[in-house]
């Protein structure tokens, strides 16, 4: 029987954090999943804990990096998976609560639309939102807008728009959903369905990825559209914050 959802996890150098993923996943409600485990060389015991999830349960499945780096990974997953819908959740991210997948699930099927946002935990903090339909717009101009890792795909929608672009180092995953939602509106949910490791990528660089996902809207909107304009000034705001933050740390 096909699974209804493939989950996608993608793991370097992290056996503990591989192992609180699966974990939260076998704990779901929604049963018919299937998980792709691709992992990078690792020096740590990855590929060992990787294998012996395969081997306790028949829906998960390893399979080592194709090509180097985490989009380039998540594309292999897209193209490995067989179920409709697609969550990335990397290895250290986890469910919130045993319905997260249900709930994602659930709410795609109904909308009947690309892609589902819910919200989400990191570290001490959550970020949920008003229940609702938005475009990319929207989407465009809100640093909280939502991660990867709250988010529920359509396989087909991913793939009409060529995926993960190789472009980006750290924001591609902000591409993508502006690529879907250039074609079609998605989906807010209010509740909370991932916590995520609060020492990503994306939270230790984000001076990069702020700088990334100007460009990104450069690219959909155009240099000298109001979209880029409002992104230019709202990533302005977020940096002045940082800085401010920063030096009133190094005051105390």
């Amino acid at each position: 029987m096909m699974s209804k959802v493939s989950v996608v996890t993608v793991v370097k150098n992290d056996s503990d954090g591989l192992k609180e993923t699966i974990r939260s996943l076998l704990l779901q409600t929604l049963s018919d999943w299937e998980c792709l485990i691709i992992s990078a060389p690792s020096d740590d015991d990855t590929q060992m804990v990787a294998d012996s999830f395969v081997k306790s349960d028949n829906r998960v499945f390893h399979y080592h990096e194709s090509h180097p780096g985490i989009y380039n990974s998540m594309n292999q997953g897209v193209n490995l998976a067989r179920a409709p819908f697609v969550i990335f959740m990397n290895a250290g991210d986890t469910f919130k609560s045993p319905r997260s997948a249900e709930t994602l699930f659930l709410e795609i099927q109904l909308q009947n639309t690309s892609l589902v946002v819910g919200g989400y935990s990191i570290g001490k903090r959550s970020y949920t939102y008003k229940r609702k339909s938005f475009g990319i717009k929207c989407f465009s101009i809100n640093r909280r807008w939502g991660c990867h890792q709250s988010m529920i795909f359509s396989r087909d929608d991913i793939i009409l728009v060529g995926g993960f672009s190789l472009d980006y180092k750290i924001a591609s995953d902000f591409d993508l959903v502006m690529k879907i939602l250039s074609k079609r509106k998605g989906r807010r949910i209010s509740e909370i369905v991932s916590v995520i490791e609060p020492n990503g990528i994306s939270s230790t660089q984000i001076r990069k990825v702020l700088t990334e996902k100007q460009e990104i809207r450069r690219k959909h909107f155009g240099k000298y559209s109001l979209s880029a304009l409002l992104g230019e000034v709202w990533t302005l705001l977020v940096l002045s914050k940082i800085n401010l933050r920063l030096l009133i740390g190094n005051l105390r």
